[in-house]
């Protein structure tokens, strides 16, 4: 399977990108529209997963298998993630944060820890749109993308559309991206992202990306920007000052998808390629882990404020929690690989084993991305 170099470095740049947008939160470095970042990580692994799984799936790979493959590849750093918020609300529940108390909280960790999301508030003050999305999964805000992906994932196993039915599809995804909010009594376009919406955005971009695929895979599709184009693309747009609704539905629906077109080109090998892959390597311990990690860091330079050994300098703080998450989400990410691509592959080998080597000829390449 292609490794496709400039999509990893998307990947990376834009999980950086999430990452100042949470540790600067209100101040000018905030990176505004890294919020469509998640779209650009929807669209991304239709278009990896459609190559990485695509020939697997017409060889006779079902959903349970297919599934479990994918919750491997997510859950190890997953479920490290919600332990560590759930240490930093067992931090807060100890310093008298108001709470539906230990049991709740045991409870929505359990359904957490099968992708599942919260029914119940934890106590965390809901003012409205937003907090409808975070409440689902309190301990690590971020694991709703999870969820969205895997339910898209398991309808792409099961429903590969094409021509007419996909057209529908894909135009009954962005529509319903921009009119879900109205079931939450939300104005229309709406900047809060409801959890309908979430998984709305889910679906379409993991079609779309996979769409794109086909196109690429047929000819239809060529690379056409220069390898440096779309990262930067990246940066420019979650850098944007202004994140009107507008704007963001225009990212999620049309952005990512252009995204992936600029992406088709690789580098030469060299630094710019070897750049490239080690940002995609961190980009996922770096999503899912980032926002426990911050709080846990934070709560450590509030411990020395309080201690009188340090005085508060928020943006050097905040900085330096930035660059020590890249450099720990690289050596994990490197590391983590490896181990999840052998596991995988194993998985899949005992999988498809008895279908003979037509189907074999399927496990080249690398597995975990996407």
């Amino acid at each position: 399977m292609k490794r496709f170099v400039t999509m990893d470095g998307v990947r990376g740049l834009a999980a950086i990108c999430v990452l100042i947008h949470h540790a600067f939160s209100g101040s000018h470095l905030a990176f505004a529209m890294s919020r469509a970042a998640v779209d650009m990580f929807f669209c991304l692994s239709g278009f990896v997963l459609s190559s990485a799984y695509g020939d697997r799936l017409g060889a006779g790979l079902s959903l349970s298998p297919f599934l479990r493959l994918r919750a491997l590849r997510f859950f190890p750093l997953y479920a490290l993630g919600l332990g560590l918020g759930f240490v930093v609300a067992l931090i807060q529940l100890a310093r008298g944060a108001p709470s539906a108390g230990i049991g709740a909280m045991v409870l929505a960790l359990t359904l957490n820890l099968g992708f599942l999301p919260t029914p119940f508030s934890l106590g965390v003050a809901s003012t409205g749109g937003r907090d409808k999305l975070i409440l689902p999964y309190p301990f690590n805000p971020p694991s709703w993308s999870l969820f969205s992906e895997l339910f898209a994932n398991a309808l792409f196993a099961v429903w590969r559309p094409r021509g007419v039915w996909r057209g529908a599809l894909l135009g009954l995804g962005a529509v319903g991206i921009v009119l879900a909010p109205l079931v939450d009594g939300l104005s229309v376009p709406s900047a809060p992202t409801t959890f309908l919406d979430g998984t709305l955005r889910g679906v379409y971009g993991l079609y779309m990306g996979a769409f794109l695929f086909d196109l690429f895979q047929e000819g239809r599709l060529k690379a056409f920007a220069p390898a440096w184009l779309a990262p930067a693309a990246t940066v420019a747009i979650c850098l944007g000052l202004d994140a009107t609704p507008i704007l963001f539905l225009m990212v999620a629906i049309l952005g990512s998808p252009l995204l992936i077109a600029l992406s088709l080109r690789d580098p030469d090998p060299g630094f710019l390629s070897s750049l490239y892959t080690r940002l995609g390597r961190l980009s996922f311990p770096l999503y899912i882990l980032h926002l426990p990690l911050l709080s846990l860091g934070k709560m450590g330079f509030d411990a020395l404020h309080k201690a009188g050994w340090a005085s508060p300098m928020p943006n050097i703080e905040n900085s330096a929690l930035v660059i020590a998450l890249i450099i720990a989400s690289d050596l994990l990410g490197g590391r983590l690989e490896a181990l999840l691509n052998r596991a995988m592959r194993r998985t899949l080998s005992a999988t498809v084993g008895a279908k003979g080597a037509g189907a074999k000829k399927t496990l080249g390449g690398t597995v975990m991305r996407g």
